[in-house]
């Protein structure tokens, strides 16, 4: 949860508290060093449940080390650590996009890391993997309808607005318009139910956003 109260305090109406981020980096920290306690992090291959708790782990570190003085980032074991896990995943993605072993909802929480990267980072080399990466997760789950959670559904919706480069507006309201099915079919305060109100909330407020940007500055020209 922690990576997520980071997305939480970083969003444009949030006021900004230094007291509120520098709990938040506290609590971040705590968390690698309780992971780095419990696991060998030079032991690999992890397990599927230590590869999902690492990638909350990664997503930790990213955003602690975010405003970090560049010089300073190399020597920092745990940067260095976050750094290797994203180098390994882009030498060994397929051709195609994918990664042997993994599942497609696990390969969007790798997309979610690699992107966390290249923005807080400027990692832009990962620009070309974490495209053919969202483009293999995005034929899977709606192209060949690959069973996946709401929350990985958001995941896949998150990458394709908030991602690297422009958004996406075409796949996200195809990915909206799953949630929007889901969010009828999903008991209401599931957690199923409220991922998928999240991906219809977000693309609703943006696409609202968008339209009327477009039409004031048509009214400008």
């Amino acid at each position: 949860m922690i990576p997520a109260l980071y997305n939480l305090f970083a969003m444009p109406a949030a006021v900004f508290d230094e007291r509120r981020d520098r709990m938040v980096e506290h609590c971040a920290w705590r968390a690698v060093d309780e992971w780095k306690k419990k696991h060998d992090t030079t032991r690999q291959p992890f397990t599927e449940p230590e590869r999902r708790t690492e990638y909350g782990i990664l997503r930790c570190i990213i955003e602690a080390t975010r405003y970090m003085v560049e010089e300073d980032k190399p020597v920092q074991p745990d940067f260095r650590y976050m750094r290797q896990r994203v180098e390994a995943w882009a030498s060994e993605m397929n051709a195609d996009g994918s990664w042997d072993g993994i599942t497609t909802g696990e390969a969007l929480q790798r997309i979610d890391v690699l992107t966390g990267y290249a923005n807080a980072h400027g990692g832009i080399h990962f620009d070309s993997v974490i495209e053919r990466a969202r483009n293999r997760c995005f034929e899977q789950v709606i192209s060949y309808g690959t069973a996946t959670t709401a929350r990985e559904l958001f995941l896949l919706y998150w990458t394709l607005i908030w991602g690297i480069g422009q958004p996406d507006w075409t796949r996200a309201e195809t990915v909206a318009a799953c949630a929007a099915e889901r969010l009828n079919a999903c008991p209401e305060g599931s957690d199923e139910y409220l991922w998928s109100l999240a991906v219809c909330m977000d693309y609703t407020c943006i696409k609202l956003n968008h339209d009327i940007k477009m039409q004031m500055l048509a009214q400008i020209a």
